[in-house]
């Protein structure tokens, strides 16, 4: 089966209730472009409809689809619905679906921000125009921004999703001025994800699981078992980041004495990490280098190895659940979940209680220990 005039529009199958549906191209002002005719009474143009994987046409054909749905059931043939088609869509016909009440005015002011924009920016458009969400890749790292198009707009400022490690939150009502404001962060923001990626890659990183673009933290294991917590400025990524350890008081007051007295020996020439080793005077523990001393069998899917000696010495995993193993022994320096800890000296026949601390006696050292209660 063909359509007479389209030669390029060829039958491609039979669709469920009877649908003819037609691939090809269909000269549109002037541009040969990629649609699907679906006919549902076929060979009448009753009912025809339109659809196109280029963006900027389906977004016109959302605009038009009144004047072409009264195309479809006045034409009769197909060659003569696609040729009105072509002329719904013309310049001089388009500007009369600018000026119909039935079009939204909202809907025409967002295409132009759309094709200000550039289509090939644009990763996908709902089918109603309320959702829109824009691509760009900067130094190989692909970010999006979902928006969210308002009612009232362009008068009404569009909601934004992003993986940003600050706010986003452009003045500009329209969507190219928010797309600009998003642009500008991004490459004000390339040093810190830069810093980041340079520790995620050095370092063996416990929290977060798995680093996304909006996390400003690190947790970083060093290797005489105590971890620190840094949180990093978006900002100014090469300043001094906060520091918290975790461990062992024994183990972590000299570190914060040193960190406290030579704090102003930072230098911004060096990474996080050697920046921390020549502080500190201890080895960070790199990517890769642990080894595994027990199965594990909880619901976590850890794998990397360099995350068996931060692991928890009850159920011999780094996460259990949303927890890291912060519960340590201040006499044998072994670190546990919470949870684990609790479930542990719940067991022991001998444990004592209160109503928010319960004591008992370490599973490893077997000296005394203690635990708030999990809430």
């Amino acid at each position: 089966m063909f359509i007479t005039g389209f030669p390029e529009l060829l039958f491609t199958q039979w669709q469920p209730n009877n649908v003819a549906s037609f691939n090809g191209f269909l000269l549109l002002q002037g541009i040969e472009q990629e649609v699907e005719l679906r006919v549902p009474h076929f060979p009448h143009s009753r009912g025809a409809i339109l659809y196109s994987p280029n963006f900027a046409l389906s977004a016109k054909l959302h605009t038009a689809q009144q004047h072409l749905y009264q195309a479809a059931e006045e034409c009769g043939t197909l060659t003569t619905f696609l040729k009105k088609v072509q002329q719904i869509l013309s310049d001089d016909d388009h500007k009369d679906i600018a000026q119909d009440e039935g079009v939204p005015d909202w809907w025409l002011c967002l295409l132009r921000d759309l094709e200000g924009i550039g289509w090939h920016n644009i990763s996908s458009v709902s089918t109603e125009l309320r959702r829109v969400t824009v691509k760009a890749v900067v130094a190989e790292r692909e970010h999006l921004l979902h928006v969210s198009i308002q009612p009232g707009y362009p008068y009404t400022k569009p909601s934004y999703e992003a993986s940003l490690p600050v706010t986003l939150n452009p003045t500009n009502t329209t969507l190219c001025g928010s797309v600009d404001a998003w642009w500008q962060q991004l490459g004000e923001l390339q040093q810190f994800w830069d810093v980041m990626a340079e520790l995620d890659g050095t370092a063996a990183v416990l929290d977060p699981a798995t680093p996304q673009l909006h996390h400003t933290h690190r947790r970083i294991l060093l290797s005489n078992q105590v971890s620190v917590h840094l949180v990093v400025s978006p900002f100014s990524p090469h300043s001094p980041p906060q520091c918290q350890m975790i461990g062992s008081s024994h183990l972590t007051a000299p570190l914060l004495t040193l960190l406290t007295q030579r704090y102003h020996e930072w230098d911004s020439e060096r990474s996080i990490v050697g920046n921390l080793e020549q502080l500190l005077q201890v080895t960070v523990v790199r990517r890769g280098s642990g080894r595994r001393t027990a199965p594990d069998h909880s619901d976590s899917d850890d794998s990397d190895d360099e995350m068996s000696d931060a692991g928890c010495v009850i159920c011999f995993s780094l996460h259990y659940g949303t927890e890291l193993p912060d519960s340590i022994c201040e006499h044998c320096h072994q670190a546990m979940h919470l949870t684990c800890l609790y479930t542990w000296l719940s067991g022991l026949s001998h444990s004592r209680q209160s109503m928010q601390f319960i004591c008992g006696d370490c599973p490893c050292c077997k000296k005394p220990i203690s635990c708030k209660v999990p809430a």
